[in-house]
Order: C-alpha cells, then structure tokens, then sequence
C-alpha cells in the first residue's frame, strides 16, 4: 500500500473541458484521496462544478 500512499491527501487542480463552439472552458476540481477499509484501499473522489457554474 504504501506504494501509493501518495495518492492520498487533497488537491486543488483545474479542468478543461471544449464547449460546443470549439472554445475551452477551465474549471476548479478538488481530488481527494483516503484510506479506507482500515488502511487496505485508498478511495479517490473528485469534486467539480459544471464548466458553465
């Protein structure tokens, strides 16, 4: 596990995502990672509004 222990924490990113008119549209994500099943996995979530709010 502790191969990837370093996926586990909060991180602040951003997304890009094309909208239909070919422009590019960037968003804010939250990753985060956590232990569970008393230390055996590591589940993974991320968090992003809709690239238009």
């Amino acid at each position: 596990m502790s191969v990837f222990s370093f996926l586990v924490g909060k991180w602040e990113g951003a997304g890009k995502t094309r909208l239909p008119d070919g422009s590019y549209a960037e968003y804010p994500v939250t990753w985060i990672g956590r232990y569970i099943l008393d230390g055996t996995a590591i589940a993974d979530e991320a968090h992003a509004p809709f690239p238009d709010g």
